[in-house]
């Protein structure tokens, strides 16, 4: 899923009734990217929609997933292991 989707197929997914779905590891863009990529989800549809990352690469994806959180979509997807080895210090965020 990653570099080879991103907002506008995972809006396309959303408006059409599904989880529209991203992937959020990019090994050369930033936050921004991310920031952009859910701005053109939210341009599209109200819908739903999640970012996804590769859970053993978030120590090398984590201004990217900082601010997938800052963005508060409404799932994110993890991949491929324990979540709670990839990153240090507690993420969390308050409902809505």
């Amino acid at each position: 899923m990653a570099l080879h989707s991103g907002g506008t197929l995972a809006a396309a997914v959303s408006a059409a009734g599904g989880l529209g779905c991203f992937g959020g590891t990019h090994p050369w863009k930033g936050p921004d990217w991310i920031r952009a990529e859910i701005a053109t989800i939210r341009a599209t549809t109200d819908r739903p929609f999640a970012v996804g990352f590769i859970t053993p690469f978030l120590p090398f994806t984590e201004p990217l997933f900082d601010a997938t959180l800052e963005e508060r979509p409404e799932a994110v997807a993890l991949s491929f292991s324990d979540p709670s080895r990839g990153l240090p210090g507690p993420r969390t965020r308050e409902p809505g």
